[in-house]
């Protein structure tokens, strides 16, 4: 089967559904949702999973975890009484990672390899992996978010990824670890603005319907409206990572779209239609 990116994802990461057990009820539904998104990947069978996270801020390059193993303990730096451990070993895919450093580097970015021993997994990595894929079987990249890229360049980002899972024959899912509007508050149940709602509702209609060239439009102006999670960076390269003027495309939400300290979150995956 031809190489190329079968999935492109958002979904959520929120620190409160780090520790199902200490989980708050209303983000039960959160958490189905992402169960729901790694029953639809895993049955797709990826070669690979590409995780792109909301939380590795890189400041100049894009880096990728080009690691043959990723082992250790994910611990949430901003909240380590939320996230306080998570243990995971996932297998990695050192070649795919250089692969995607490459080609970024080969359009002009700035890239690196982080092969760093020493490195841990952030939680906008470990949370929702650990859900999708439990028994941790897919091999995974973690790709950080340049948060000096501006919008433009993080869909060539995305669009680079691409053409490295059509190039080397990988199958490819690619997951954008982040939320949908995110003017965050102090209050662990607060909901979005009534109007941020009813935007992420717009947005996630466009991903669900396929309508892929209208959402990379309006990104900049939906993403500035609900003040959405690093600038809608993240957003940005999982749309790059599809090509609206050679495929068609459908997508599925998983799961209710529900709230976290007045953050709007769901699962979202896009396939193209064959």
């Amino acid at each position: 089967m031809a190489g190329g990116v079968i999935r492109s994802i958002i979904t959520t990461h929120s620190p409160r559904i780090g520790i199902e057990a200490r989980a708050p009820d209303f983000t039960r539904g959160l958490i189905q949702g992402i169960r729901l998104l790694g029953e639809e990947v895993r049955a797709a069978r990826p070669d690979a999973v590409v995780v792109i996270s909301a939380h590795w801020v890189t400041t100049f390059p894009w880096y990728a975890a080009c690691h043959a193993v990723h082992q250790g303990v994910c611990v949430a730096d901003e909240a380590p009484d939320l996230i306080p451990g998570i243990p995971y070993k996932w297998k990695g895919d050192p070649v795919l990672g250089r692969a995607i450093v490459d080609e970024i580097a080969a359009f002009g970015a700035m890239a690196g390899y982080n092969d760093s021993p020493h490195y841990s997994l952030d939680y906008g990595t470990v949370v929702p992996m650990q859900y999708m894929d439990p028994d941790m079987t897919l091999p995974l990249v973690s790709v950080g978010t340049c948060i000096l890229a501006p919008l433009d360049e993080c869909l060539q980002v995305g669009a680079a990824i691409r053409r490295v899972a059509e190039r080397t024959g990988r199958r490819i899912a690619v997951v954008g670890s982040t939320s949908f509007a995110h003017k965050i508050e102090r209050g662990q149940e607060k909901w979005p603005p009534k109007d941020f709602i009813e935007l992420d509702r717009e947005y996630i209609e466009l991903l669900v319907a396929g309508r892929i060239k209208e959402a990379k439009q309006w990104l900049p102006v939906w993403g500035k409206q609900v003040v959405t999670e690093v600038g809608g960076r993240v957003h940005a390269v999982v749309l790059g990572t599809m090509d609206e003027t050679k495929e068609r495309y459908t997508g599925l939400q998983h799961g209710p779209y529900g709230q976290s300290s007045a953050s709007g979150n769901t699962s979202v995956s896009i396939r193209p239609v064959h």
